[in-house]
């Protein structure tokens, strides 16, 4: 048996006993979300005939290296564990809310050991908060800046403020 570290003894006897449940009939799919996880035992990675894991609804801190050993693995679920900092875009849709549009395995573990590693690639993501003067139910039309080709900012429209840097 592996070090305890989780969060409860019946939630990780749980685990354990999932695995070698799934170990022993060659399962597929492995399902562990909602059980206030924090971590996964490396008995995961001695699943090899593994094609779907759900570990939605955990709060994962980490993922196990024995992951990339998955070399079935086509569906990896980590929805709600914010603690790995996975975005949407990595992660694809949300697969309880549809089924179109989710990531693979292998494009997210690429991902998340490429960033352990510094090697991801950039997401391009930008927050936007706009702030200012409105009444509830008034509509607001963005209309984005316009550079010169100095490269200094100019008035996409008469009256709208564009700002730099």
């Amino acid at each position: 048996m592996s070090q305890q570290q989780p969060e409860s003894e019946t939630a990780y006897a749980k685990v354990l006993e999932r695995i070698a449940v799934c170990r022993q009939s060659g399962g597929k799919q492995l399902n562990l979300s909602s059980l206030g996880l924090s971590t996964l035992p490396p008995e995961i990675g001695q699943l090899t005939a593994l094609t779907t894991v759900y570990l939605m609804n955990n709060r994962l801190t980490a993922l196990p290296g024995c992951l990339r050993d998955l070399h079935k693995l086509e569906w990896l679920g980590l929805q709600d564990n914010p603690a790995l900092q996975l975005s949407p875009a990595v992660l694809g849709s949300d697969p309880r809310n549809s089924s179109e549009d989710c990531a693979s395995a292998q494009s997210i573990l690429d991902f998340y050991f490429g960033r352990e590693t510094g090697q991801a690639r950039p997401l391009n993501e930008v927050k936007l908060i706009l702030i200012g003067r409105g009444e509830p139910g008034r509509r607001v039309r963005c209309t984005p800046c316009a550079t010169s080709r100095s490269g200094r900012a100019k008035r996409a429209r008469r009256g709208s403020r564009c700002a730099t840097g």
